[in-house]
């Protein structure tokens, strides 16, 4: 893994990893290391255990972006649940959340959870999103 801080059991599948661990309130990073490293890079995570996905992404750029982090279950981006989603420009919960919701997987806390299944893109206007109500 790139990102150090990362805390995943070895069920999970890397699928994509261009997540560095870059700060992007940190203003003692480089710009223009931001700019290439991060704030161009839409796709930034795509880890998988069995059905569950998590996808972590940057949107918009430069510093009025932020993190965006999807939890779903299904193997179809347009027809899945979404389980957790979050959105922030901090490094430390982002990081802190992905290493939550995949001990959460691992230990079964979404096994009974029952969601519409829908496409992700539907869900683009909810800013903070979890079925279990972690925050």
């Amino acid at each position: 893994m790139k990102n150090k801080l990362l805390k995943l059991s070895e069920d999970w599948t890397v699928n994509k990893d261009e997540f560095y661990g870059i700060d992007p309130m940190d203003k003692s990073v480089d710009p223009d290391f931001l700019f290439s490293n991060l704030f161009v890079q839409e796709d930034l995570l795509s880890i998988s255990k069995a059905d569950y996905h998590i996808d972590l992404g940057w949107y918009r750029e430069e510093e009025d972006g932020r993190f965006c982090l999807y939890l779903y279950r299904g193997n179809d981006w347009h027809n899945c649940e979404l389980l957790e989603k979050v959105q922030t420009n901090r490094l430390s919960e982002i990081t802190e959340r992905i290493n939550s919701i995949s001990e959460r997987v691992d230990n079964g806390s979404y096994s009974a959870s029952k969601n519409q299944i829908a496409s992700i893109d539907n869900f683009s206007d909810i800013e903070q999103f979890s079925i279990l109500n972690h925050q």
